[in-house]
């Protein structure tokens, strides 16, 4: 009868110990939550580049590193016999859409501008097209607009 009372005891605490398991949260865990990606693409490092122009001389080189739902990056417009605007990107992804601001010096001036892409897991890369507000007189994206700007996947260098 002793036995049989010591192994029900046993098996009670076995028993109580799995059912707190289950319900119990790791720090990591509840971290690892917090910082689900919203998107399908991998971690690291995305370049494009666009040419345009009539004889294909005006080039824009994008290059994205993505970190969890962060992107940062650079982002240079080199157009033929004009100055050209090179400078940093920062921002977002959720889903494919990527919003980040472009720092980026022109003529000895620094400047910023919000840019919205949208990225596919295919590795396309969009661009929503800028306008100029007629209050301002600055280049501002155009939220209206489609995502109709297309860069071509190249190698990182």
């Amino acid at each position: 009868m002793k036995n049989f009372l010591g192994v029900i005891g046993l098996a009670f605490v076995f028993a109580s110990c799995q059912g707190n398991a289950d319900k119990s949260i790791t720090p990591n865990d509840e971290q690892d939550s917090t910082m689900a990606v919203s998107h399908g693409l991998d971690n690291g490092h995305y370049c494009f580049v666009r040419t345009e122009g009539t004889e294909n001389q005006d080039t824009t080189k994008v290059h994205l590193l993505i970190d969890q739902n962060e992107i940062s990056g650079e982002m240079d417009w080199i157009p033929l016999e004009k100055d050209a605007r090179k400078g940093t990107l920062k921002g977002s992804i959720e889903g494919e859409d990527v919003a980040v601001q472009w720092t980026y010096m022109q003529e000895g001036m620094q400047d910023t501008l919000n840019l919205n892409f949208r990225l596919t897991k295919g590795m396309e890369l969009y661009q929503k097209p800028l306008k100029v507000n007629t209050e301002s007189q600055r280049e501002q994206t155009d939220e209206a607009a489609a995502y109709s700007i297309k860069y071509a996947a190249v190698d990182c260098k």
